[in-house]
């Protein structure tokens, strides 16, 4: 069993690690996402998703 603290994301990724909500921050923050029809985030040049649950 592996009982040591490893670097695998980091070696895998060539970067430390971060978090999700800055990696969705950043996305936005790059024009990944627009505003649909309906208001609801969809992917900017792409088409809404049809199936999403609707909140």
């Amino acid at each position: 069993m592996d009982s040591h603290l490893s670097d695998g994301v980091q070696t895998a990724l060539g970067r430390e690690p971060r978090f999700f909500a800055q990696l969705v921050a950043d996305a936005t923050g790059a024009g990944a996402w627009r505003d649909g029809p309906d208001g609801r985030p969809v992917p900017a040049g792409g088409r809404p998703y049809e199936n999403a649950p609707r909140s």
